[in-house]
């Protein structure tokens, strides 16, 4: 039965390799899962998939702080969070959480202020082993202010992307009842552009996450090509959780703890994706330095 599996894996392995060197992209992408995994890459998203499912629920709280100022403008992103969240956790009682959303909200960001530090905070030190960089290359205090600062910088951009998500609802919405397509709500053209808004509040969030986390990237070409990937890759993930979610939830036994439990899972794919095009970004680097110095 060896005998009859070696030449098998000599032919993939054969096939990979030409694979490498016939496609460039393919070479990179192999080199950057040999990164993640020579770091550990599974263990350093663990670590942060604690601290992002402990800031989840805070999170909640200010979110439903900001829908209960928004929804005054535009009354669908209350409801469409609700459905949202309904999905995800049945058994929450999302009627109390309305009632005082606002005090809720400030109560969720005091409290998200000390998650988000430590997520951040955890995803620096991953990211710095995938870039060779020393974690502790800066002192307690220094580590403390510029994790306050890129938690600042990254929830002041899930603002404005929330901001851009819901000003894009508005404008569809208009968009549709001046062209007759109120009464179609799925209608292609809505979904089209809700889909670029999502992608384009996706791609903002991923900009500011990579251009504050440790790295030796030389051009901003880097970071915006990390940030497009983390658009398409955040998308698909969104879409992923609700499919899952969507099946389990709906189970009267097991529903409410696989759906908690299905979120975690998520957060440890989100956690993933996040390393992985760090990993991506840091073989580019060493691909570039190698090629600076090589002989010419």
């Amino acid at each position: 039965m060896k005998a009859q599996r070696a030449p098998i894996l000599d032919r993939i392995r054969s096939r990979l390799v030409s694979v490498r060197d016939r496609s460039p992209a393919a070479d990179h992408g192999v080199r950057a899962v040999d990164r993640y995994l020579e770091v550990q890459g599974s263990l350093l998203a663990a670590a942060v998939s604690y601290y992002g499912f402990l800031a989840l629920f805070p999170l909640i709280a200010v979110a439903f702080g900001v829908t209960s100022v928004l929804s005054r403008v535009a009354p669908s992103v209350e409801a469409s969070l609700r459905g949202q969240l309904a999905t995800v956790f049945p058994t929450l009682n999302l009627d109390a959480l309305a009632k005082d959303g606002i005090a809720v909200g400030l109560i969720g960001l005091v409290v998200l202020a000390y998650t988000g530090v430590r997520w951040i905070g955890s995803l620096r030190r991953s990211v710095s082993l995938l870039w060779d960089v020393e974690p502790r290359s800066l002192s307690y205090l220094r580590a403390m202010v510029r994790d306050v600062l890129s938690l600042v910088l990254l929830g002041g951009s899930l603002l404005a992307s929330g901001v851009f998500t819901v000003v894009a609802q508005v404008a569809t919405d208009l968009v549709g009842g001046w062209i007759g397509l109120g009464g179609q709500p799925h209608s292609v053209l809505i979904h089209g552009l809700v889909l670029v808004a999502s992608l384009v509040a996706n791609f903002l969030i991923g900009w500011v996450l990579f251009r504050t986390l440790p790295n030796k990237v030389a051009s901003e070409r880097e970071h915006l090509v990390a940030a497009a990937i983390f658009s398409v890759g955040f998308l698909v993930l969104v879409q992923f959780v609700g499919v899952i979610l969507g099946h389990v939830s709906s189970n009267v036994v097991y529903g409410t703890f696989a759906a908690t439990v299905g979120v975690l899972v998520w957060i440890s794919y989100v956690s993933r994706l996040i390393l992985l095009i760090a990993s991506w970004a840091a073989t580019t680097a060493r691909q570039e330095d190698h090629g600076a110095t090589a002989p010419g």
